[in-house]
């Protein structure tokens, strides 16, 4: 058996054989900088890398092949495939809808193509896999579960807070730890987005695989993702990926129809080599941000609001015709960038103890305001620092680049993971805006970052065979004021996490140079943040609660993200779910309590009117609750609950009490040809004064004015499965109009009012 070895289509080969070169030799940069010269050693290695590793590595036959002991193994049809499930962030568990098996190369039959190809026979992976060396295999996920969650806010479980619609800025509504303790850029409003390398997929198909995902809003409110992966010889894949959304502005129950549209998109490629000893991962994704900002919404006239009142609850009893945009005239926002990542290494031993790994990443980020009908918006400005007598539009440009380059070794022996570098990265960054008294771009602004050195290393013991359960200590210091500790534990049903990070500022704290905001101080001193975490899960009713008198149950009644081997062409009696333990009772509860507190010291924030500020107490923030998923006969039941709080310094203000609840009715239909899941989503958290978002900086800051929450967000859902096929319809916000006329994340800017959507996502493997 071989895999299907169609030729590869010419416009992605094309593609990627022409311009891959000169991304990484001919990049974008500000004229004369000297950006690469620092990092020119360290750049060598990695092409030296790329030669060793290209010379000494050998091609695989054109077989989809593994071994054990001398005898190669080959794919099986009709049989269980040796799997596992993704799992990320406790979502997405994928398994595929047909099956297969590893066996002997003498007992496979002789026989071209005779694999049905489907999600068992593709396979993606995590950089990090390779670097952590686990070697976890995940399939495309096919199950219906929690299907009709797509955008940002849902899939992380509301912990988010946007500007109450698609693809609009978006902030942690709890504190998030930084992932560099260096000079980051700090424009994150749209960061929620683009995706991250850590999170970008290398495929390993055994026929061409294409997924295409829609979900369509009304009122031009959509999103489209595509994907097709191929491997062009068995050890070499490319994938081609294209993301784009969009949105209307809400304005209080409804849409404008092509009014302040809201686009957002990405595009890009990652390719994966994997020889015996030698592999390479890279990707590069382009992103493009298009806003037309509106300041949130303001009544046409003073609104008089009693003692205790709520001035934006006020809002929501007006009609349209009595609300207006805070700038009279949209403004423009564009933010786009580009990013280039390169990770290779080469085993210097044939089961991998010792190896020689490098990364490199090159990333250009740009945001650009610009507003055209600058006289008509005048008033909705605290400040201007120019002669707006003389000015006729606001134009600001912030543009942000680094190269980041991580060389070292690291290697697995049997259960023992180490892995040890040096890292250094480089940065520029530079403001352009308007010059005082004229409508010409002459001034700029560049700070001066000096490059960064790093030291880092870590050990991991892994505790099963799965590679799922581990210890794991990691260090990281920065020369010479800046580090961080990290401790993990995760084993079968606990997980624990300590760390420490003392991080400095990003470059717009540090400074920022525009028409409306200016700062420029280096007496800010790095933040020191502490963490930790503990969570445990258990079974109370393992020995059965509501034993039931009917034990042969379709494997469509049980909750599929339950079993771990769940096949949807058998049929599994209840005594064998028993036997392995999988289902205990015909009621199932699974409890998951958590707890996590957060001291942070020096924390910088912005403060009430927008101004960046440096706390000078402790602020400290507490989360404490539980995690659970039921299930009794075909109605399941799943979220979580919990209390959280803040202390000290009164700048990060959190719900005191929030909740998601998510319940369905679980049925297969037309003889197991429909797998149905009908239900309502919930959210709900208690009123707290939630950050409000000053646009012209692009950062969430402390308001006192207002307070958002205590309105119940329930969305009706229909998600169901034919074949490969994937759908969902839902109303979102049920109860408008029942529970309140609307509510908010984000002070001023109205939440989705009562709508209909459709989404859909089709696999193709051929």
């Amino acid at each position: 058996m071989r895999r299907n070895t169609n030729s590869f289509p010419n416009f992605a080969g094309y593609f990627f054989m022409s311009y891959s070169p000169l991304l990484m030799t001919r990049p974008l940069r500000f004229e004369n900088s000297p950006f690469f010269v620092p990092s020119f050693f360290s750049f060598l290695i990695g092409i030296g890398l790329i030669v060793v590793g290209a010379f000494f590595s050998p091609i695989a036959q054109a077989q989809d092949t593994l071994s054990i002991g001398n005898k190669p193994l080959i794919l099986k049809p009709s049989e269980k495939p040796l799997t596992q499930k993704e799992g990320q962030e406790g979502q997405n568990s994928a398994l595929g809808d047909s099956t297969a098996t590893f066996t002997t190369q003498e007992d496979a039959p002789a026989k071209k193509d005779s694999i049905p190809y489907d999600a068992s026979t593709t396979h993606f992976f995590y950089e990090d896999d390779l670097y952590y060396n686990t070697q976890i295999k995940r399939n495309p996920d096919t199950l219906v579960h929690d299907f009709h969650r797509y955008n940002v806010v849902e899939i992380n479980d509301y912990l988010y807070q946007d500007l109450g619609n698609w693809a609009t800025a978006a902030t942690s509504i709890f504190y998030q730890m930084p992932e560099e303790i260096g000079t980051r850029w700090g424009m994150n409003a749209y960061q929620a987005f683009i995706k991250r390398p850590e999170e970008m997929q290398y495929f390993n198909t055994m026929s061409p695989y294409t997924r295409l995902y829609l979900i369509q809003g009304g009122q031009r409110r959509s999103n489209l993702d595509v994907a097709f992966s191929r491997n062009i010889t068995p050890d070499w894949n490319v994938t081609l990926f294209y993301n784009r959304m969009s949105s209307n502005k809400v304005v209080f129950k409804t849409f404008r129809r092509n009014d302040d549209l809201n686009v957002n998109q990405s595009l890009g490629f990652n390719t994966a080599f994997q020889g015996r000893r030698y592999k390479l991962l890279a990707h590069f994704i382009f992103y493009n941000q298009n806003i037309l900002e509106t300041g949130g919404l303001e009544a046409t006239q003073p609104l008089e609001v009693g003692e205790g009142g709520n001035y934006i609850d006020s809002l929501l009893e007006l009609e349209s015709s009595e609300l207006r945009y805070r700038f009279l005239q949209p403004v423009s926002v564009n933010a786009f960038g580009r990013n280039f990542r390169l990770y290779h290494q080469y085993s210097l031993t044939k089961k991998g103890e010792l190896e020689l790994f490098h990364r490199a990443e090159f990333r250009q980020d740009f945001n650009i305001w610009q507003d055209a009908n600058f006289n008509q918006n005048r008033n909705s400005y605290r400040q201007t620092f120019f002669d707006a007598a003389k000015v006729t539009r606001s134009f600001y440009r912030n543009d942000y680049q680094h190269l980041d380059n991580r060389v070292g070794i690291k290697g697995r022996a049997k259960d023992f993971q180490y892995r040890a570098y040096l890292r250094q990265r480089t940065y520029q960054q530079r403001a352009t805006f308007l010059k005082d008294s004229t409508d010409i771009l002459t001034d700029s602004a560049r700070l001066e970052l000096p490059a960064e050195w790093f030291v880092g290393g870590g050990m991991r013991y892994f505790l099963d065979t799965t590679n799922t359960s581990w210890v794991d200590a990691q260090a990281e210091y920065l020369l010479v004021d800046a580090y961080k500790m990290q401790l993990f534990f995760n084993h079968k049903n606990i997980s624990l996490q300590a760390e420490r990070q003392n991080y400095r500022p990003d470059v717009i704290q540090r400074a920022y140079f525009g028409n409306h905001f200016k700062w420029n101080d280096d007496s800010l001193r790095n933040t020191i943040a502490d963490r930790f975490a503990l969570s445990y899960a258990f079974e109370p009713f393992k020995k059965g609660l509501f034993p039931t008198k009917n034990k042969k149950r379709n494997a469509a009644d049980i909750d599929l993200g339950l079993l771990q081997n769940y096949d949807s062409t058998q049929v599994q009696t209840f005594d064998s779910l028993l036997q392995n333990n999988q289902m205990a009772s015909a009621f199932y509860l699974r409890l998951e309590p958590f707890a996590e507190y957060t001291r942070l010291n020096r924390l910088i924030y912005y403060d009430t009117v927008a101004q960046r500020q440096q706390a000078q107490g402790i602020v400290s923030q507490f989360r404490i609750g539980t995690n659970f998923k039921a299930q009794w006969k075909k109605f399941h039941f799943k979220g979580s609950l919990f209390y959280a709080a803040s202390q000290g310094q009164d700048i990060w203000r959190v719900p005191t009490f929030f909740a998601n609840v998510v319940g369905y009715y679980e049925n297969s239909l037309f003889n197991n040809a429909m797998q149905a899941h009908i239900g309502l989503d919930i959210h709900y958290n208690t009123r707290y004064r939630a950050f409000a978002y000053m646009p012209i900086t692009g950062q969430f800051h402390v308001q006192d004015e207002a307070l958002v929450g205590n309105y119940p967000l329930v969305s009706a859902f229909f998600d169901f499965k034919v074949k490969r096929a994937l759908l969902f319809f839902k109303i979102v916000n049920l109860l408008q109009d029942v529970a309140g006329n609307g509510y908010y994340t984000t002070p001023y800017y109205i939440a989705q009012p009562r709508s209909f959507e459709f989404g859909l996502q089709w696999l193709f493997f051929d």
